[in-house]
């Protein structure tokens, strides 16, 4: 059932635009803040064939993992992770997320970005400087300008400050 975007907090509820309560039903769509900035299995399937599979088991919403790194990167995606999305092929990392993020707006899921790491590769360790949205390589002017201020489509929700804090920066 679609929702009418924006949507927002009403005390502990989350609310639609129009004030109804949304219940979020969620999957996690993985792989795309890591290596090489893709979402995974768009090699083995169609990127509406996932989302409407999604969708079709009744879920509402998609928490998609992006990293940092992805915004700037200009070589395309190499062709073997696109082998079910021929249509994708030349594009970089970010409009591979772009059009997957359309594939599953299409079937009226709620996207939720989500700003996994900075760079791209395997979180989590205390080492690593991704528990907060800057670090020695990315500035928070950075952050700012660049996941925080894309274009969304409804029903996307705003890309969220990332996710992944380190016990070494809770104290």
């Amino acid at each position: 059932m679609p929702v009418a975007a924006p949507l927002s907090a009403s005390g502990r509820f989350v609310v639609d635009a129009t004030g109804n309560r949304v219940r979020l039903a969620g999957v996690n769509w993985y792989v795309a803040s890591e290596d090489l900035g893709v979402p995974a299995g768009l090699d083995r399937t169609h990127r509406r064939t996932l989302a409407r599979n999604i969708a079709r088991h009744g879920f509402n919403s998609v928490r998609f993992p992006f990293s940092v790194w992805m915004i700037g990167q200009t070589a395309p995606v190499p062709d073997q992770y696109l082998a079910a999305n021929r249509d994708l092929r030349g594009s970089t990392p970010v409009q591979v997320y772009d059009a997957c993020v359309r594939a599953l707006t299409d079937e009226d899921l709620i996207v939720i970005p989500n700003c996994h790491l900075l760079d791209f590769g395997w979180c989590c360790s205390n080492t690593d400087e991704n528990g907060l949205w800057f670090n020695d390589r990315w500035s928070k002017a950075q952050f700012i300008g660049g996941p925080g201020t894309r274009p969304i489509s409804p029903p996307c929700t705003p890309p969220s400050a990332t996710s992944s804090t380190r016990s070494t920066l809770i104290r």
